[in-house]
């Protein structure tokens, strides 16, 4: 019986977790995918 409401309990957080925002149902992803790197603007500091 505990096995089974442990796996409920974590069935359900994956569930939150891993679900995708709105913005990212429309597209928008709040991870900037091609911004260049601290070290590709100023590589030698």
């Amino acid at each position: 019986m505990w096995k089974f409401i442990a796996v409920t309990i974590g069935v359900t957080a994956m569930f939150f977790i891993a679900g995708c925002t709105e913005l990212e149902r429309q597209g928008y992803s709040p991870i900037p995918q091609n911004s260049p790197g601290a070290w590709e603007m100023n590589p030698y500091y």
